[in-house]
């Protein structure tokens, strides 16, 4: 006869994290509405305040950096004002202005999903949020940077990396590559062919391409390095996800117990990272 245990991790395995995809569509769907809404008078603004810089390039860069960092909490054209970073600036001050504020955007993103990780685990229940856990650790921290010349799943997937607590220090470095090749790209495209037709999509397939080799050098040097993947590392993301998901649902058993091995002490909590 089955026990609560075996019924709930059968039901586990067969759930699919409805909640947790209907938060990244959300995150997404804000952006996007955000944007319909009062992206046309942002971009006027953006053009109007370029003009009245009379050319400085003090002024110019301010307003560019400006808008760039503040893309995760407004509806900003990002790929206009990168290609801009590089028409007025030059490329090489305009990669620099540009991946700054990219960077600070990209860190206030993290910040704001952090911040309402607490929130959204009550929202979408602590099933979703271990699976969710369970997919960014495996998956995030590169899917951070296959996305970034992406424009509203960059924004939602930074956050949702804060939502789901990936470590920050790997969220900097994907974060960091991907700024960097949106970047230059832009700053070049800007720089060498203003911003005329065709411009920004030239730049965004070349950013996509680049971003696309360093995940798929990624890919290859794991593979390379762990052999075929680890049974006993998707073991563990699985068990894990399912203890936190039994810990919302079950009554707590003296006989069920984490098999990972842990400090003296030490609760496994749905967070493992073996």
């Amino acid at each position: 006869m089955e026990t609560r245990e075996v019924k709930a991790r059968r039901k586990y395995r067969r759930a699919f994290p409805l909640r947790a995809f209907l938060l990244f569509i959300a995150v997404s769907a804000a952006v996007v509405v955000s944007f319909i809404l009062w992206g046309d008078e942002i971009n006027g603004w953006v053009n109007d305040a370029i003009a009245s810089t009379d050319g400085n390039r003090f002024f110019v860069a301010l307003v560019l950096f400006l808008v760039l960092a503040s893309d995760i909490i407004l509806p900003v054209p990002s790929s206009l004002a990168s290609i801009s970073c590089g028409l007025f600036l030059g490329w090489k001050l305009g990669f620099a202005v540009s991946f700054a504020a990219m960077s600070v955007s990209s860190a206030v993103g993290y910040a704001i999903g952090r911040i309402s990780s607490t929130a959204a685990e009550k929202l979408i229940g602590a099933s979703d949020m271990a699976s969710l856990s369970c997919f960014q650790q495996r998956f995030g921290a590169w899917t951070l940077l296959a996305l970034r010349p992406v424009p509203v799943l960059a924004e939602a997937s930074t956050v949702m990396s804060g939502v789901a607590r990936q470590p920050i220090t790997q969220v900097a470095l994907q974060l960091a590559l991907g700024n960097a090749t949106v970047s230059l790209f832009y700053a070049l495209a800007g720089a060498f062919f203003g911003n005329g037709e065709g411009t920004a999509w030239w730049a965004f397939l070349a950013a996509m391409v680049v971003t696309g080799l360093f995940f798929l050098a990624r890919a290859v040097a794991s593979r390379l390095r762990d052999g075929t993947p680890s049974k006993r590392r998707r073991h563990c993301r699985f068990e894990s996800a399912v203890e936190s998901y039994l810990a919302g649902t079950l009554a707590p058993r003296a006989d069920f117990k984490c098999n990972h091995h842990h400090e003296a002490g030490q609760s496994c909590g749905g967070h493992c990272h073996h």
